[in-house]
């Protein structure tokens, strides 16, 4: 993969889309937080994003098959108010300054 990617899962419609990033750092407050919103909206996930810029390693699952690194994105519809929310985690932030402006860029 030369490039940063989304890879859309399924198409969604959103109003005036909030997006809430909680990514590992220090202490993984952010991604913790947000995979505590995913859960208690029942968040549906519609894409993934890979990068070459982020770190150089694998994730190897229960049943011995290998994921690349990636950000996850959700969507929960706000039925009551004028904002829905997409929440954005993952396992990996980019790597270097170049890579994090492609990632928010893409």
């Amino acid at each position: 993969m030369k490039k940063t990617m989304i890879v859309e899962k399924e198409r969604v419609k959103l109003k005036n889309p909030i997006l809430i990033e909680g990514l590992p750092g220090l202490g993984m407050v952010g991604r913790i937080t947000v995979k505590y919103l995913i859960r208690q909206l029942k968040a549906k996930k519609f894409a993934e994003l890979y990068s070459p810029h982020f770190a150089y390693y694998v994730l190897v699952n229960e049943e011995g098959s290998i994921n690349l690194l990636k950000n996850e994105f959700y969507y929960w519809n706000n039925e009551s108010g004028e904002n829905d929310l997409i929440l954005l985690t993952g396992e990996s932030q980019a790597q270097t300054i170049e890579g994090q402006y492609e990632v928010a860029d893409t």
